[in-house]
C-alpha cells in the first residue's frame, strides 16, 4: 500500500512539473564512433540521425568527432573522448542538459531557451564547466569561452567566471588559475 501511494506521489510530481526526459540526436559523426546504451552492452558504431538515450556513452576514435544536439544546444566531442549522456530534461521553467566526459575534449554551443532558464553542465573527475548561456571548448583542465560567460569549478568547489575570449585552467583542488595568470603563462613559459 505505501508503495502504491509513493509511486502515485512521484509521478503526479512528474508530471505535475512536466518534467520531459529528452534524447540527445546525432548531427553528424566523422571518423570511428561508438556508443553503448549501458555498461553491460556491447559498444556499437554510432551513425547520423541516431537517437542516445540519457546514460549513454559514446567514445570516438583517433581524428574521429561527433556532433550531438541536445534539445537545441550542440555538444562536439571531439577526437580520442570518452562522454556519458548524464542529463537531458525540460520543464516549464528550466532546461537541464548534463554531459560527464571521463576524457577528451568537447566544444558546446548552449542555446538559452525562450522564456525558460538553460542549466548546462560538462562534469569531469577534475572539474565542472557550468554555462550561462554561452559556447566553450572544454578539456576538463583548461576552459576557453568563445561567447558568453561559463562558470568553472574545480573539484575543491571554487568558482570562477571565464567570459568571451579568455582561457583558465585548474588540476583537481588546485586553485583555478585566474585569466590573467593564463595569458602570463602562455607567453612567457
Amino acid at each position: 500500500m505505501k508503495r502504491t501511494i509513493l509511486f502515485a506521489a512521484i509521478l503526479t510530481v512528474t508530471l505535475g512539473f512536466g518534467v520531459i526526459a529528452e534524447e540527445a540526436r546525432v548531427l553528424s559523426v566523422d571518423g570511428l564512433v561508438q556508443f553503448r546504451d549501458t555498461p553491460a552492452n556491447q559498444w556499437s558504431n554510432l551513425i547520423g540521425g541516431s537517437v542516445i538515450p540519457v546514460g549513454a556513452e559514446i567514445s570516438t576514435g583517433i581524428g574521429a568527432a561527433v556532433v550531438l544536439d541536445l534539445d537545441g544546444s550542440t555538444l562536439r566531442v571531439g577526437s580520442l573522448s570518452r562522454v556519458r549522456v548524464a542529463e537531458l530534461t525540460r520543464t516549464a521553467g528550466e532546461t537541464r542538459n548534463a554531459v560527464e566526459m571521463r576524457y577528451g575534449r568537447v566544444q558546446a554551443s548552449v542555446r538559452r531557451s525562450a522564456g525558460r532558464g538553460t542549466d548546462f553542465r560538462v562534469y569531469t573527475p577534475i572539474s565542472t564547466a557550468a554555462v550561462r548561456g554561452t559556447e566553450f571548448v572544454y578539456d576538463g583542465q583548461s576552459l576557453a569561452v568563445l561567447h558568453g560567460d561559463v562558470a568553472f569549478i574545480n573539484t575543491a568547489g571554487q568558482h570562477h567566471s571565464v567570459r568571451e575570449g579568455q582561457v583558465s585552467r585548474t588540476y583537481m583542488s588546485d586553485p583555478i588559475e585566474s585569466v590573467e595568470a593564463t595569458i602570463l603563462e602562455d607567453r612567457y613559459f
